[in-house]
């Protein structure tokens, strides 16, 4: 393969990398005529973006944990131990009745803070799915790779493959999971 060259999109989301097959490659049924362009294209995250995400996301968490806080703190007062009144000789509730109305808005609280944290969950990429750290050339060092990437058969043609890369680091390929 001849490399021709590679870009990454102005939001520094997507790179790009040209190929120019020299000769024709073939495997049983399936053949790739000499002179064809393979672009692979795939997701880097850089460790700025990382950060801004995880940022966003431990935020709504918190927001969901302390909307989840008062919740329990309602629910807590209201099935707390009676406690004995002198006066009256009965055992009474401790506090009074919550408002109905300040409970459900509690709950629709919860349940949005629930939501906003799913989506900025699903914004995060798994980690499972993204290479080691490192750099790209051209590209800000702490870089990662998302392992899924698409091979086209030129620049919008159809999709003929997948392909995955790790950028470069100084550890030894033995120390990288």
């Amino acid at each position: 393969m001849i490399g021709e060259g590679w870009q990454l999109s102005k939001d520094e989301k997507t790179i790009s990398l040209s190929y120019t097959l020299p000769e024709r490659m073939e495997r049983r049924d399936v053949y790739i005529e000499a002179g064809t362009e393979l672009v692979l294209t795939g997701r880097v995250y850089t460790q700025k973006e990382m950060d801004r995400l995880n940022k966003e996301y431990y935020e709504a968490r918190e927001e969901l944990w302390k909307a989840g806080k008062e919740i329990s703190e309602i629910y807590d007062r209201q099935n707390a131990s009676k406690k004995w009144d002198e006066e009256s000789n009965s055992w009474v509730k401790r506090y009074k009745d919550e408002n109905p109305f300040r409970i459900a808005q509690k709950e629709i609280q919860y349940k949005m803070a629930e939501a906003v944290q799913g989506q900025k969950m699903a914004q995060r990429p798994d980690l499972n799915e993204l290479s080691n750290r490192g750099s790209f050339p051209g590209i800000v060092t702490g870089v990662y790779f998302e392992k899924k990437g698409a091979v086209r058969a030129g620049k919008n043609g159809p999709v003929c493959g997948t392909w995955s890369a790790e950028p470069i680091t100084n550890a030894p390929v033995s120390y990288r999971s």
